[in-house]
């Protein structure tokens, strides 16, 4: 063995150098840095895309609700009870299928005014409660009963000594709605719900039809129809909302303070029935939509006054459509929806710009001392109102 082959085995057992070995060292902390970053940026995106998917899918199927609740408006009720042919007016004053106040609830949505949002409060008046009308076997004075031989009776409460359910019965018929009762000679009486006896199907209401001087209505009003009205409402609420149990979204005092610093402070859309009154009724809210970020109502109705002639629809917001419906709400013909939700919290990679006028919502500051905002998801519907006929002078 020469002496060159010697040592040349030597330096081939004995290993990498230091200074390889810093080298290979520092290059797998680059690629491993490398991965990491790549990685952590890939699951950042992935989650924000799975926060905004999921925004856009609640969004959807809260304007679903609310659509399917506006089409079935007015149903076996009224479009304008000021329009129907009868002697009295309701207890509670005379009503249309659709109500709605602009801006009612715009400061329930957080920071409102920087993001150029604002919130209405929707009411819808029509038979929510069952699919049908029955008929009057006798109404006399303030009671009525309900036939309980007829068909649509059957199919909603069952028959009387077999399935039947006073329970329901009592349900449908709860006190503070209404009843929407139609004679044979076409008039229409639109009284409020005093109590209901489950056991006997009769119903008590206010004011009495056949009371003072000549009557309202004469007779036991037999084979009339009546339905039950009832009113609903969508309105968006925060924790400072007065009356509405949703502590499980909301939290105590501490835990709505640490909200408002991350800057998830929560406005819920809610839908929940209303007495006639204006008053809610307990227990009755639904969650439709949480971090609502926009909630607005026009409305679609015809101007043109002549009989015989084409109808002339016209879109209209805020006031125009508020003094519309208090005026002639069977001219409206749709609702144009525009309803949007945001992610519970800011990011600090999507930069808060000022919405310019007429501009589509696409971001929300909800805490102006954090960077970044709030993506945005939101639809626009307009949903037609099946059930409010047209009604010319």
């Amino acid at each position: 063995m020469t002496r060159r082959t010697s040592l040349s085995r030597v330096r081939r057992d004995a290993g990498f150098t230091l200074l390889e070995l810093m080298v290979a060292l520092v290059a797998g902390l680059i690629a491993i840095g490398a991965v990491y970053t790549i990685s952590a940026g890939s699951s950042h995106h992935f989650q924000e895309q799975q926060r905004i998917s999921q925004t856009q899918m609640s969004v959807r199927m809260a304007v679903e609700q609310i659509s399917l609740d506006v089409q079935r408006a007015g149903f076996l009720g009224s479009s304008n009870t000021l329009r129907e042919r009868g002697c009295s007016t309701p207890p509670d004053g005379n009503f249309g299928a659709v109500q709605m106040t602009d801006s009612m609830d715009t400061a329930r949505l957080v920071n409102a005014s920087a993001n150029g949002v604002q919130a209405d409060r929707l009411r819808l008046v029509g038979n929510y409660a069952t699919s049908s009308r029955y008929v009057v076997d006798f109404a006399v004075g303030n009671t009525m009963r309900v036939d309980a031989s007829t068909q649509g009776f059957r199919s909603t409460f069952g028959i009387v000594g077999t399935d039947y359910s006073a329970t329901r019965f009592q349900e449908v018929f709860r006190a503070g709605r209404y009843l929407h009762i139609t004679d044979p000679d076409g008039d229409h009486f639109f009284v409020r719900i005093v109590s209901a006896a489950g056991g006997t199907q009769q119903v008590t209401f206010t004011p009495s039809l056949n009371s003072g001087a000549g009557g309202c209505a004469s007779g036991s009003m037999r084979q009339s129809f009546v339905s039950p009205l009832m009113m609903i409402e969508y309105a968006v609420v925060d924790a400072t909302t007065p009356g509405v149990n949703l502590g499980v979204l909301f939290g105590n005092a501490g835990q709505q303070a640490l909200d408002a610093a991350r800057g998830t402070t929560n406005s819920v859309l809610i839908r929940r029935e209303v007495a006639f009154d204006g008053t809610p009724v307990a227990n009755t809210e639904r969650v439709v939509l949480e971090y609502v970020a926009n909630f607005d109502i026009d409305l679609v109705a015809d101007t043109q006054l002549t009989p015989g002639v084409a109808p002339t629809l016209v879109r209209m917001n805020d006031a125009t459509a508020t003094a519309l419906l208090t005026s002639a709400p069977h001219r409206v013909r749709a609702l144009q929806l525009d309803v949007a939700a945001r992610t519970a919290e800011q990011s600090d990679r999507f930069p808060f710009v000022t919405r310019v006028a007429g501009a589509p919502l696409t971001r929300y500051q909800v805490q102006p001392s954090l960077p970044g905002a709030a993506r945005v998801r939101g639809v626009n519907a307009e949903v037609f109102l099946p059930n409010i006929p047209v009604v010319r002078p």
